[in-house]
């Protein structure tokens, strides 16, 4: 079952900043080369809005397959685009010309059928949500998209949640559960991190040096870890 068929286990909009925000702030203390980070948070996306971002090039714990997931946070609300290569009916082929060289070609056909998908994925998406989304479907596509107003619930078109789109394992690890982190850093960094300390970060708690050096003994550059934490607005005292 894909999770944007049943949005009830989705968290408020406010835990769920949180929880984006620790996630973040515990990838630039895992990794030091940004290139190699899952998850991202740019506090300034545009004026009072920020967004979380998921850029998995390699391929998913389970499915092997590329996404990628925007979250935008605005004074309206939230909304969620996510896109899942393994789900989306991609317009890109190849054949081999006669000297055995590949040729890149695409469908028109399967780009007319995308895009009128695409439309129905965010179909009622409310106004304030528009030229984010239209932004995002220009640079990631879309599998599923789903919102939620700051007064309103959490919402989806009648098209997400009908079939396997990607979202259950994009969104299975923004809950309040930071095993779920936990068991990431083990399968990619193959690391083990204290789960008392990304409990704490979790629930935004200040990083210190102490625990920055429990989740990642290798980390020598404080000064800039200190640095993009600044940058993410994320509490530390390093």
């Amino acid at each position: 079952m894909t999770l944007t068929k049943d949005l009830s286990s989705m968290l408020d909009i406010e835990d769920l900043r949180r929880v984006c925000k620790g996630i973040a702030a515990l990838e630039i203390v895992m990794s030091r080369e940004q290139e190699f980070r899952y998850y991202f948070y740019d506090p300034n996306w545009s004026d009072n809005e920020e967004v979380f971002e998921l850029i998995n090039g390699c391929g998913s714990m389970r499915s092997g397959c590329n996404s990628h997931m925007m979250i935008l946070f605005c004074p309206d609300g939230c909304v969620i685009n996510g896109f899942d290569n393994c789900s989306y009916d991609d317009e890109i082929y190849y054949t081999f010309d006669d000297d055995g060289d590949i040729q890149w070609c695409k469908s028109v056909e399967k780009e007319k059928k995308n895009a009128l998908k695409m439309k129905e994925i965010v179909q009622g998406l409310p106004d304030v949500f528009h030229e984010f989304v239209e932004k995002s479907l220009e640079s990631i596509r879309s599998t599923f998209c789903i919102w939620k107003t700051k007064d309103g619930k959490w919402s989806r078109s009648d098209l997400v949640g009908t079939q396997e789109d990607g979202s259950a394992e994009m969104l299975d690890i923004l809950d309040k559960n930071p095993q779920k982190y936990i068991e990431f850093c083990k399968w990619y960094y193959g690391k083990d991190i204290p789960f008392d300390v990304a409990q704490k970060v979790y629930h935004g708690e200040s990083l210190t040096l102490e625990m920055v050096k429990s989740l990642n003994s290798e980390v020598e550059d404080i000064e800039l870890v200190k640095g993009e934490l600044d940058e993410m607005g994320y509490p530390n005292t390093l």
